[in-house]
């Protein structure tokens, strides 16, 4: 695993993700709840958006690869289950 790179600033904190630099110019984003089958709560749709913006912004960073934990499944997409208040919100303003 290679060193955390310099930053012009930190990435933004994640809870539902890992964040690693495999290799040079490199960050893995793995998606870190194999319990669920690597379905995302609401929050985390705002903490990959927060998380993208900072990385197109970031010059030391050249490739973003994203994968799921576990061996079941990359990812289900939203979590049904932990629907929060404003996820009707979220879905409209992304066309989901």
């Amino acid at each position: 695993m290679c060193t955390t790179p310099p930053f012009s600033r930190p990435p933004p904190t994640q809870h539902s993700v890992t964040l690693s630099y495999p290799a040079p110019y490199t960050l893995l984003v793995t998606i870190d709840r194999a319990k669920s089958h690597n379905s995302l709560p609401l929050e985390a749709s705002y903490e990959l958006e927060a998380l993208w913006q900072w990385y197109d912004a970031e010059d030391s960073l050249r490739v973003a690869i994203i994968t799921g934990a576990g061996t079941k499944a990359f990812c289900t997409g939203m979590d049904l289950k932990g629907r929060a208040p404003g996820w009707r919100r979220f879905a409209l303003a992304y066309s989901f």
